[in-house]
């Protein structure tokens, strides 16, 4: 409603720019206005160049901006205690494995002792009580075997995209084999008796009120940064655990032992989010390969933006070409050519970082997960808000038919709601079906029939003809099998809609509503597939994937909102000191909410 003003959009251009455009004859000419204002957007795009340049004198739209970053730390804040809340109910209605066990990190590499850790937290997990230990879970440190268990799971993987009978698929099938040999050679009970532990164990307790109160101990504020308990404060109601308590129990170490280590305790992730092999890993070789695969990404982000950049390119080269002619053929397909390119280089995005994540080491398979869909969000939003803008940087750009606006429409169009229609058309089970599914005929399952219908093998060749058949059945299951949902990618494509639409929603109101829409279409579409379509995961999901993804927004979103507001807003502003105050100002309360307010406050 406020960008709802009837002023001259041509006043953005300048007399170098319209003779440019128009062929007008005459450098000396004094031209106030434009012959006509074909060669910019309709008003009815309501975009911030309804009002001129150097036109605001009014307060009320960076006002209102500055409310809305306001609104948006408010909603952020209390989604998170909604979720919080909403895991709190969901964990007190179902019973799992980590209901009772408790993670301990910065245990000293040579405790190697289940015996000697119970003892340690039977007496000291739960302050003035003995704790029930029903078990101490060490995940050792079996650097020697890391490489060849991820060999093996790479090979798996291939192994389930291979027919049974094929040639490739016996020769990963031996080595496998050969590889498993290795692994039961080295693990002798020499070799096992000298494996360090990783200094993270799981602790199982008893009761699960125990696990609880152990947790709550040893995660506090006042244990985390000062490694001591934290107890009420007398004048304030009972719970506020705002005082600091006796220090907190250290891990002994030497002989004769002494208290030394520090720990860390968390409660744990369930048993199938863990990677055990992966939690004796030093933290340096975990941030340096982070950091190579990360450098991998940002080439690969790097390359996309050009290749981007060029498809905006020859959408220009080929409107002008069209527009000298006189001819208007192809010029809708011309309109989203950007958003195609845009739309394949963020699929290749996804893809990479997949498989960049993949040779990096993570504690849990939650964290992969989130790493994974960081990445994509990154390269996803440098790939589509970033080009745009780097091609129409400048506002005279911003408002031209087939600048910076008209990119915008047609690129957060085709990104934001035909990816929803693409997860629902499911393209990786189509896939399988002209790669597999077409490989089952009648004739095979007639010979299935007949090799499962004579009953026990009787000898050597019918074992392994119906061990082949067996083979090739489950292989045609896993061709029929819908596919499991892509938690990861689920994630990077609504963090990159938000913040797509949050970066130029002053620019261009409307995309407010158009990422509603797509937000919208996207969780309708997940439900439905959720429900009807997708296969079991193999890991189940749980709340961290959100809890971090807001997080992100929480970090990211008051910043991108304060400074969008200021980039877009400021050519329109007639008294500049006026917008950078105005600016700072957000800035300062998007800074606060960013980097200071904690979202656990509450909970």
């Amino acid at each position: 409603v406020l960008y709802a003003q009837e002023n001259s959009l041509c006043e953005w251009g300048t007399v170098s720019d319209w003779q440019a455009l128009y062929r007008i004859e005459g450098v000396g000419q004094n031209i106030s206005g434009c012959p006509t204002e074909d060669g910019f957007i309709r008003h009815a795009f309501l975009s911030v160049g309804n009002l001129g340049p150097d036109a605001i004198s009014s307060t009320m739209i960076p006002t209102v901006y500055t409310v809305c970053g306001v609104v948006l730390c408010t909603i952020v804040f209390a989604a998170f205690q909604n979720l919080r809340i909403t895991e709190v109910k969901a964990d007190a209605r179902t019973v799992s494995p980590n209901d009772f066990a408790a993670l301990v990190r910065n245990l000293p590499r040579t405790a190697t002792d289940e015996r000697a850790i119970a003892e340690f937290f039977r007496e000291h997990a739960v302050s003035g009580q003995l704790t029930e230990i029903v078990k101490v879970v060490i995940g050792w440190d079996a650097e020697e075997f890391r490489a060849k268990i991820k060999e093996i799971r790479e090979l798996q993987a291939r192994l389930k995209e291979l027919s049974p009978g094929s040639e490739e698929h016996k020769q990963i099938g031996v080595r496998i084999k050969a590889i498993t040999d290795q692994l039961g050679s080295v693990a002798s009970a020499d070799k096992a008796s000298k494996l360090r532990s990783s200094g993270v164990v799981v602790v199982v307790f008893r009761h699960q009120s125990d696990m609880l109160a152990c947790v709550r101990k040893w995660g506090s504020v006042q244990a985390r940064w000062l490694y001591r308990e934290a107890e009420d404060c007398s004048c304030l109601p009972s719970g506020n655990r705002l005082c600091l308590g006796s220090p907190l129990a250290r891990f002994p170490f030497g002989s004769p032992p002494k208290p030394v280590f520090k720990l860390s305790i968390e409660r744990a992730p369930n048993p199938g989010d863990i990677h055990w092999e992966e939690l004796g890993v030093d933290f340096g070789l975990k941030l340096k390969l982070q950091a190579f695969t990360n450098l991998r990404m940002a080439f690969i982000i790097v390359v996309c933006f050009f290749v981007t950049y060029g498809f905006n390119k020859l959408q220009d080269f080929v409107r002008e070409a069209q527009e000298d002619s006189g001819g208007g053929f192809g010029l809708g397909l011309i309109a989203v050519l950007p958003a195609m390119g845009v739309a394949a280089a963020n699929v290749l995005l996804c893809i990479v970082a997949r498989r960049e994540t993949e040779k990096e080491y993570h504690d849990t398979r939650t964290d992969e997960e989130f790493s994974q869909a960081l990445k994509m969000t990154v390269g996803m939003v440098v790939n589509t808000a970033g080009v745009t803008y780097f091609c129409n940087a400048q506002p005279q750009e911003w408002y031209r038919s087939g600048g910076l606006v008209d990119d915008l429409i047609s690129l957060m169009l085709v990104n934001s709601l035909a990816v929803p229609l693409m997860t629902y058309l499911d393209p990786a089970y189509a896939v399988k079906g002209l790669l597999h599914r077409r490989k089952l005929t009648q004739e095979k399952l007639n010979g299935f029939n007949e090799v499962l219908s004579r009953g026990p093998p009787s000898n050597k060749e019918e074992v392994q003809e119906r061990k082949r058949v067996l083979d090739e059945v489950e292989y045609f299951k896993k061709a029929y099998c819908p596919s499991p949902m892509n938690n990861a990618r689920r994630y990077a494509v609504a963090l990159k809609t938000f913040l797509c639409c949050l970066i130029y929603m002053p620019l261009l109101p409307l995309l407010a509503l158009v990422g509603f829409v797509a937000l919208s279409l996207q969780y309708l579409v997940d439900k439905y597939l959720l429900l009807r379509w997708y296969s079991r995961p193999p890991k189940p999901a749980n709340a961290n994937m959100s809890m971090l993804s807001l997080q992100v927004v929480k970090l990211v979103a008051p910043l991108t909102l304060a400074a969008a507001s200021f980039v877009f807003l400021c050519p329109s502003w007639s008294d500049k000191t006026e917008a950078w105050s105005n600016f700072y100002m957000a800035l300062f309360l998007a800074l606060c909410f960013s980097l200071l307010l904690p979202l656990s406050f509450l909970a």
